[in-house]
């Protein structure tokens, strides 16, 4: 991919019509990174796409980025920093940073054997809290909806923790 098209996630900014340097970062590789990274940039959509479309496509500039966050050449970052300046959209709910993890537990499962589909029916369980408030008043239904996504993404986080371990558990044993 060429530099003249990146493009800063959060304030848009573009690599080649920019008067002044900017230096962009990839998402990165690591899931659990990469979720903090969504997360505080806020942007919805950026949930929905699998971790290496992320850190091929998306970009986030170094002016978002504290001075502690830069390694001594200035240019490169330190392994955990996450955006945290100049943010425009308000944080991604927990549900939402759930149906990211979930994505891509899904997607490491396709290419690890020994990493089940840990969280199948999170779909269908979202789905059944959306029919089963139909019935009610819309306010009570958004109440219980929301309440109810809630529960869900405590559910799916703490298998994606669960699951994470064990594989980590397993590829120590393994290596």
């Amino acid at each position: 991919m060429a530099n003249s098209h990146r493009t800063c996630e959060i304030c848009g900014v573009k690599e080649r019509h920019s008067d002044e340097k900017h230096i962009f970062f990839r998402f990165p590789l690591d899931k659990n990174r990469c979720m903090e990274w969504v997360k505080v940039v806020g942007k919805e959509d950026l949930a929905y796409l699998p971790l290496k479309k992320l850190h091929s496509l998306r970009y986030v500039c170094g002016k978002h980025f504290s001075k502690r966050d830069f390694t001594k050449s200035k240019t490169r970052l330190k392994r955990l920093a996450i955006p945290n300046l100049h943010l425009t959209s308000a944080p991604l709910s927990d549900s939402i940073v759930a149906e990211f993890l979930l994505l891509n537990l899904n997607v490491a499962a396709k290419g690890k054997h020994e990493v089940a589909e840990v969280v199948p029916a999170a779909p269908v369980a979202m789905q059944q809290v959306g029919t089963a408030v139909a019935s009610t008043s819309a306010s009570e239904a958004i109440s219980e909806a929301a309440k109810s996504k809630h529960e869900v993404a405590e559910v799916v986080i703490q298998q994606v923790d669960t699951a994470v371990a064990s594989t980590s558990a397993s590829e120590a044993i393994s290596g």
